[in-house]
């Protein structure tokens, strides 16, 4: 690690150099809802090149000028102890005596999907929507970020919105706009962007969600391009879901092209993507629920 100084020298130049040389647009992600529901789900979205470079010159150039002098070993440097030796003792039999064990109630975990049409427990399954302005009223809120999607955390005015309309766009992720010089268009946000303007509800890689095929998963939990089913019965709190929204949610065949982000999802988690909203208080009506011990088949 360079010296603290207020130019790069020789040593935070190369640094700088090697960490550009080695980067790729294809695995570099930018990181930055609700208890079982009702927290925001923050996810990331798949930046530019042209944005993720100019940030990562940024990132490695601010890094000589906040070094501590005499350098800091890094702490993503894994450190490797020598082996313990053998005993080069006898190992002598000790008598156990055995105990009695007392039996503990445990908490089901998820088993993770073990091949295609084995079907998996103990999921948490949740949904996630589009908002629509035309359902929101009350005070307006000036709205700035980006017009588009090759920026981060702009500054241009997209607009002003019902608050309670853009709160749901930063929980969800979506919005439509339905007045003014955007309508038609779409207020999108996530945790690593802000808000930006687009023609889709975007997802992660920035390409369309898709209503009853789209869903979001933590890395490692179902690869992106999973596909899965849901099983019957489908459980929220103490009941059954509703008839008629049950149905939809198992004819549908679901593939994961969005993602949380990372920890935020869980490794039980799945979150599924139903389109936009179709009355105001959405939030309190039968498409939004949140359903615990639940099994999905992977195809």
């Amino acid at each position: 690690m360079c010296a603290k100084s207020k130019e790069p020298d020789g040593c935070c130049r190369d640094g700088a150099l090697a960490a550009l040389s080695v980067f790729d647009e294809r695995t570099f992600t930018m990181t930055s809802h609700q208890i079982l529901q009702r927290l925001p789900r923050g996810r990331t979205r798949h930046l530019p090149a042209t944005v993720v470079l100019g940030l990562a010159v940024a990132l490695a150039l601010a890094a000589c000028t906040t070094a501590p002098a005499g350098g800091t070993k890094s702490a993503g440097l894994a450190t490797t102890s020598a082996p313990r030796p053998r005993s080069s003792s006898p190992t002598v039999p000790v008598a156990t005596v055995p105990v009695a064990t007392v039996p503990v109630a445990t908490v089901p975990e998820p088993t993770a999907p073990s091949g295609r049409g084995v079907a998996s427990t103990g999921w948490e399954l949740t949904v996630y929507y589009t908002a629509v302005e035309s359902f929101h009223s009350g005070a307006r809120q000036n709205v700035t970020g980006c017009p588009n999607q090759n920026c981060a955390f702009g500054s241009t005015a997209l607009g002003s919105y019902p608050q309670s309309f853009v709160g749901a766009v930063r929980t969800e992720g979506t919005g439509r706009i339905t007045s003014g010089a955007q309508t038609g268009r779409y207020l999108n946000w996530s945790s690593n962007v802000g808000y930006w303007l687009d023609s889709i509800p975007a997802n992660a890689r920035g390409t369309a969600l898709i209503p009853f095929v789209s869903a979001a998963a933590d890395g490692g939990v179902l690869e992106q391009g999973s596909r899965f089913r849901l099983q019957a019965p489908l459980r929220q709190g103490g009941g059954q879901v509703d008839a008629s929204f049950s149905s939809l949610l198992l004819g549908a065949t679901w593939l994961i092209d969005d993602q949380f982000t990372p920890g935020l999802g869980g490794a039980g988690h799945l979150d599924l993507y139903i389109g936009e909203e179709n009355q105001a208080n959405f939030t309190s009506g039968p498409r939004y629920v949140a359903m615990q011990d639940s099994n999905i088949v992977r195809l």
